[in-house]
């Protein structure tokens, strides 16, 4: 009875902490539409004015699908996890403290890139590179802790948990690579930018 208990214990753990940091995702990817507002235009310009707030669709479509992507990779992780410790719900944490930045950088290279100077836009691709390999060196975290600690994992899992965190690895580097191409041009930064959901999405076992 007493391993039946710590079972069902173990497995309410994992329950709040997941619901937890859905709820957390979800607002933090709900937070990324207030920074889409309607253009101040002259009556008669409303198109071209929508027009020329490309930067601001372009940011939001990026962290929108890096967030989907951490999400997504929380849920498939979490399916693998049978119990918590400290620990791990610090590392946890750590992801979530990481992805409620994203919102910012997302703000600043959205204002920047319309504004047009170059050393302002290389500024604000450096950051938004930086908070999201911050993003990713925190799921990789969680990712080691975890198959360092197989009883806290379901018998199986260690084997994708350890695919996660190479993907966390290559996400990592390809934000660095980007936040360092922003300085030849901000298209090749964000094309390796939207590359890290893209890789994401087609190496998630089906």
């Amino acid at each position: 009875m007493g391993a039946a208990e710590d079972e069902a214990r173990s497995a309410r753990s994992v329950e709040r902490t997941e619901t937890f940091s859905d709820a957390v995702l979800a607002i933090i990817i709900t937070l990324l539409v207030l920074d889409l507002k309607p253009p101040q235009i002259r009556p008669g310009h409303l198109l071209r004015g929508l027009l020329e707030e490309w930067p601001a669709y372009l940011a939001y479509a990026t962290s929108f699908l890096n967030l989907a992507a951490i999400w997504l990779a929380h849920r498939y992780v979490f399916e693998r996890i049978r119990a918590t410790s400290p620990p791990l719900n610090w590392a946890n944490l750590a992801i979530l403290f990481s992805s409620a930045l994203v919102p910012f950088p997302t703000a600043v290279v959205a204002r920047f890139l319309k504004a047009g100077n170059q050393g302002d836009i290389q500024t604000a691709i450096a950051l938004y590179a930086l908070v999201g390999a911050l993003m990713l060196i925190s799921a990789w975290i969680f990712y080691q802790y975890a198959v360092r600690h197989p009883e806290l994992i379901h018998a199986g899992g260690g084997k994708y948990l350890r695919q996660e965190r190479t993907k966390a690895l290559i996400g990592t580097a390809l934000f660095l690579g980007g936040g360092l191409l922003g300085y030849v041009s901000p298209w090749i930064a964000f094309a390796l930018f939207l590359a890290v959901p893209l890789y994401t999405g087609i190496t998630t076992p089906r």
